[in-house]
């Protein structure tokens, strides 16, 4: 195996890893539902590639979609609470 024959210098070896940069991969839209794929990819949304089906998408449970829908009532409600109450606080009093 050869040894290198100087030690390469702070700047030399900073300069050859100003070549190493990660690049952005690149996106197109998928023909079927328009979500962002990497190309020649199957669409991990719908489960198609050039307009056929490869992979068959997975299907929300509807007992997971109603307790989402219930989180979200819940916060909404909790939201409007909290509303009602900083109304309430800075409503002045009225004089007796």
């Amino acid at each position: 195996m050869t040894v290198p024959k100087r030690r390469l210098s702070k700047m030399k070896g900073r300069l050859r890893r100003t070549h190493y940069v990660a690049s952005v991969p690149t996106l197109v839209k998928c023909t079927v539902c328009f979500d962002p794929v990497r190309p020649h990819h199957v669409c991990p949304k719908c489960g198609q590639y050039r307009g056929r089906v490869f992979v068959v998408p997975p299907e929300e449970d509807v007992n997971q979609s109603k307790e989402k829908e219930q989180k979200v009532s819940v916060v909404k409600k909790i939201k409007r609470k909290v509303k009602q109450a900083k109304k309430a606080r800075s409503k002045p009093k009225a004089a007796e």
